[in-house]
């Protein structure tokens, strides 16, 4: 029996002799005839993968698809590269869905251990040591970073995980979150907590009030980042048209258009915008309304992930979302991942036992 991924690889082979001319590519005739069948395969084999997690999860299935089409549209590398992550992200979500129970506890201490040796090494980083990369004394960095360099890419870290953290161990994320001087990572955290703990959201709530006070004393150029955020998302809704608006300009577009756009206007708060600093926004950029209304009907078909004890942790991801990009970093990326498998593996195993 025929399989829909089967047929697809199927008939986009029996296509491509068709379209080799095509100036997909490049309008050079010459050069299209060898990269062009290489660029349609790649879009084939791309829609094929989209139809196997079709047949397991239609939304997630219709959202790859959807970010393969687009590269159609925006033929570079960097479209490709992330259809592909697109792709492969949703497979990792359809097998992290088969862990066992014994499974997710291993994963979950693995991750918190993790985050803990993170907030470790950013103390001792504070104290002027870094045996792990430089072996030996240096100046301490102005914000923690531990492994990841960055600190906003750390604070997004602790925050999905805070969620799972014992009671005990509350202080040593605090600690870590408060060395970021990440605002978002804080107000993220705020609300992976104010999720998990419900019934106590009011000590919670001033807990994290206290600690963005506290980073907005210590990090007093925070007013600048909001400030340069807001202008590089207007100056990109500017750049869409009525047809990019549903469309999107292509998977990696922003990459490849936005650094013109801020030349164009002379707007370089600290340099250039290689990512959106908004998952979402960037999203609507790249895949259109139309890649975003995929996503957001794959969230409402999978809202029972979120009453789980993952909640707290998609909850810190969906905010840090916002004015960062948690998704375009590969230790985030990937961690999210894996916390969004395991959220989606509690709401099976929730739907076997109620059903």
């Amino acid at each position: 029996m025929w399989s829909l991924p089967g047929c697809l690889i199927v008939a986009v082979a029996v296509l491509l002799p068709w379209l080799t001319r095509w100036p997909a590519t490049t309008p050079k005739l010459a050069d299209a005839i060898r990269e062009t069948p290489i660029f349609v395969a790649d879009v084939g084999l791309l829609l094929m993968l989209a139809a196997w997690i079709l047949g397991r999860d239609a939304w997630l299935g219709a959202f790859v698809a959807w970010m393969a089409l687009s590269v159609l549209w925006h033929p570079q590398i960097s479209a490709y590269e992330t259809g592909l992550l697109c792709a492969l992200g949703a497979m990792a979500l359809v097998l992290l869905r088969r862990l066992t129970p014994g499974q997710v506890r291993w994963t979950v201490r693995g991750l918190l251990i993790g985050g803990g040796l993170e907030v470790a090494y950013s103390v001792v980083n504070a104290l002027g040591y870094d045996l792990f990369w430089q072996g030996g004394a240096v100046t301490p960095p102005p914000h923690a970073m531990g492994t990841l360099g960055n600190s906003n890419y750390l604070a997004a870290y602790l925050a999905m995980t805070v969620a799972l953290v014992p009671l005990t161990w509350l202080p040593v994320w605090g600690l870590g979150l408060v060395m970021t001087k990440s605002l978002m990572g804080m107000l993220a955290a705020t609300v992976a907590l104010l999720v998990r703990f419900r019934a106590h959201w009011i000590p919670v709530a001033c807990t994290g009030t206290v600690g963005a006070l506290l980073i907005m004393g210590l990090r007093d150029n925070w007013p600048d980042t909001v400030a340069a955020r807001w202008e590089m998302w207007r100056l990109a809704l500017h750049d869409l048209s009525l047809w990019t608006l549903w469309v999107g300009h292509g998977p990696g577009a922003w990459l490849e258009r936005i650094p013109d756009v801020q030349m164009r206007v002379g707007f370089y708060p600290g340099g250039i915008f290689a990512w959106a600093h908004s998952d979402w926004l960037q999203l609507l950029y790249e895949g259109g309304l139309i890649g975003c209304a995929l996503l957001i009907g794959w969230l409402v078909s999978h809202r029972g992930m979120w009453m789980g004890p993952f909640g707290g942790c998609l909850a810190a991801l969906a905010v840090n979302a916002l004015g960062n990009f948690p998704f375009h970093v590969g230790v985030t990326a990937l961690t999210a991942v894996v916390l969004i498998g395991m959220a989606l593996n509690q709401e099976d195993t929730h739907a076997a036992l109620s059903g």
